[in-house]
């Protein structure tokens, strides 16, 4: 098999919540380039979506496409650091040997759902659409933790929670440090 379709057999996988593919990428220092090329196309999907939803339209649609991929890629690299952080200690993995990049390739995976941030646009449709995304890649993460930590799905779960919350709480805080106004979808 070639690359391309390993990396496409391996985003199926991804998609059906496969959880042998979690370990399977861990264990290849290959999948690297393939977690960055998921990452880079979940944040296009995401940056293209923001744009044709008229966001940021005084800056412009071409900037709010390289902030979707910036915010979506680095929100997700920060989101991993606080998982690979608490996973290792408050958590405390079996496996003290686990190296952030062997969570990165994986947990990245579970990020695949993600290009169904490219319909947020959709008025309400594209809402619901964001949040099946979210509720996916959580599921994803969960069975991705519980394989390269050795957890409980109720451990991989209580680590997940805590993650996003711990990012959440971060994000939110910075956005309204820097005077970002944060705008929920119309009711």
């Amino acid at each position: 098999m070639d690359f391309s379709n390993i990396f496409f057999s391996r985003i199926v996988r991804a998609l059906h919540l496969d959880p042998a593919l979690y370990r399977e990428v861990e264990e290849d220092a290959g999948a690297t380039i393939q977690a960055i090329a998921i990452l880079l196309i979940t944040g296009a999907c995401t940056g293209i979506g923001l744009a044709m939803t008229g966001a940021g339209n005084n800056i412009g649609g071409l900037s709010v496409f390289f902030m979707g991929i910036a915010g979506s890629t680095l929100g997700w690299m920060f989101l991993l650091f606080i998982i690979y952080i608490l996973g290792s200690t408050i958590f405390a993995s079996k496996r003290k040997e686990l190296c952030f990049l062997e969570l990165f390739r994986s947990i990245s995976f579970s990020a695949s759902p993600g290009v169904l941030r490219f319909f947020i646009f959709i008025p309400v449709v594209g809402f619901f659409l964001d949040f099946a995304a979210q509720l996916w890649c959580i599921a994803g993460m969960i069975i991705a933790l519980r394989q390269i930590f050795d957890f409980s799905t109720g451990k991989a779960t209580g680590l997940c929670v805590a993650g996003w919350i711990i990012y959440s709480v971060l994000i939110f805080g910075l956005l309204k440090s820097l005077g970002v106004e944060i705008v929920l979808p119309p009711k």
